[in-house]
Order: C-alpha cells, then sequence, then structure tokens
C-alpha cells in the first residue's frame, strides 16, 4: 500500500482541507447549540412567570382568606364565604400548575437538534 509521490504533493492540501471542514462543522454546532441555548433561556422564563403567577394567586387565596375571616360576614356564611373565595383562588393557581404541565409536555428535549447532529457526525465519522 504505497503512496505515489502525486499523493505526497497533495498531502498537504488535503490536509488543509479536512482542518477547514472540522472547524466549518465546529462552528456549525456551537451556532446550533447558542440557538438552542437561546430558546431555553426564553422557555425558562416562562416556567418561572407561570410560577410565579401560580404562587402569587395561591397567597392571595390564603390572605383572601385570612381577612374574610378577620372581617364582615354573619356568622351563619362565614364559612360558605371563606370557602367560596379559597376556591377560587385555588382553582386559578390549580389552572397554572395545569397549563406549566402542558407547556412542558410540548417543549422538546433540550438540546435535542445539537445531540442529533453530533450523533449523525459520529455515525459517519465511523463509517469513513
Amino acid at each position: 500500500m504505497g503512496f505515489s509521490f502525486e499523493q505526497l504533493l497533495d498531502l498537504p492540501d488535503t490536509t488543509r482541507r479536512a482542518v477547514a471542514l472540522v472547524v466549518a462543522i465546529g462552528r456549525n454546532r456551537l451556532e446550533l447549540f447558542s440557538l438552542e441555548c437561546r430558546e431555553e433561556l426564553h422557555f425558562s422564563l416562562k416556567v418561572f412567570t407561570v410560577l410565579l403567577a401560580a404562587f402569587f394567586l395561591a397567597m392571595f387565596g390564603v390572605l383572601l382568606v385570612t381577612v374574610l375571616f378577620l372581617f364582615a360576614l354573619p356568622a351563619e356564611h362565614r364559612l360558605a364565604g371563606i370557602a367560596g373565595c379559597a376556591l377560587v383562588y385555588f382553582l386559578g393557581s390549580l389552572g397554572c400548575i395545569l397549563w406549566l404541565k402542558a407547556l412542558f409536555a410540548r417543549h422538546p428535549a433540550p438540546f435535542g437538534q445539537t445531540l442529533d447532529e453530533l450523533r449523525k457526525d459520529r455515525k459517519h465519522l465511523e463509517e469513513s
């Protein structure tokens, strides 16, 4: 398995092209990774906002229950009023939690595209 003189002369050019290809693939993967990082940041902000809303609604429900307990209802309707207000805010909180669950169910796995591309690259390198 010998090399010809022409093949030896082409070796620097072939090496240069191989390095350029590796650098181009690296840049491509880095760009994809940065795009996915940005998408994950936006998703994380949505999750944080919904969690904050759920927490606020739950705490507001507790506060309202306390205020209603301290104030104004006649004794015979006090329990029903407290239960009704608490139910409204706790249902709002439950709605936020269910919305968050649906958001997680629709969201693709983090860095899925980058991992897929790296798997393809590895497969092509193993084949060649």
